[in-house]
């Protein structure tokens, strides 16, 4: 009898310590996401969908390539993040493929993609204007390197460039739209 109430004691406290060292972790993330959506919601975009053409002219072992597409912006809803807080949450793709990335290079695992500016750009968003405070955008060729469990992108530099043959040559990018956000 003594053993069992030894061995549920026991047993208990172990439980008790688990708790608290859960509690002492996970408590003030959880403070911090409710404070987060508590507070009040950033103002809505009046405009909640865009599309934007634009046209890129690249060279890619010495053959040139003209791409005329739109890049399509549209209005995603609240996202919560302990890193932003509430913040507009944008969705965007190139329309003629539906991507994500204007993918101008696929080269087994590695892709060389064209950035050609974000929604937040081209909607208006006033959270982009105060953060970076970039009044006109200039397109950034960037490599995507994948791994397997880890993928790896940075800009190209000029001597990447020199070896994968890639060159931009020209841009005509649109501007960005007057947004109201209430």
């Amino acid at each position: 009898m003594k053993k069992s109430k030894l061995f549920i004691i026991t047993i208990s406290v172990m439980i008790a310590i688990l708790v608290i060292i859960f509690a002492f972790f996970s408590i003030p993330w959880l403070l911090i996401y409710g404070g987060i959506w508590l507070s009040p919601d950033p103002p809505k975009p009046q405009t909640t969908s865009a599309e934007f053409p634009f046209e890129l002219i690249y060279t890619l072992d010495g053959k040139r390539i003209t791409i005329n597409d739109v890049y399509v912006c549209k209005y995603d809803g609240i996202d919560i993040d302990e890193g932003q807080g509430k913040h507009i949450e944008w969705e965007s793709y190139i329309k003629s493929s539906n991507s994500e990335n204007l993918v101008l290079l696929v080269d087994d695992k590695k892709q060389i993609i064209c950035d050609i500016g974000s929604p937040e750009y081209y909607m208006g968003d006033p959270e982009y204007y105060e953060t970076y405070q970039i009044d006109d955008i200039v397109p950034n060729l960037i490599l995507i390197e994948d791994y397997g469990d880890i993928t790896s992108s940075h800009d190209l530099s000029e001597e990447e460039m020199k070896n994968y043959k890639i060159e931009l040559i020209s841009w005509r990018l649109s501007k960005p739209i007057k947004n109201t956000f209430k």
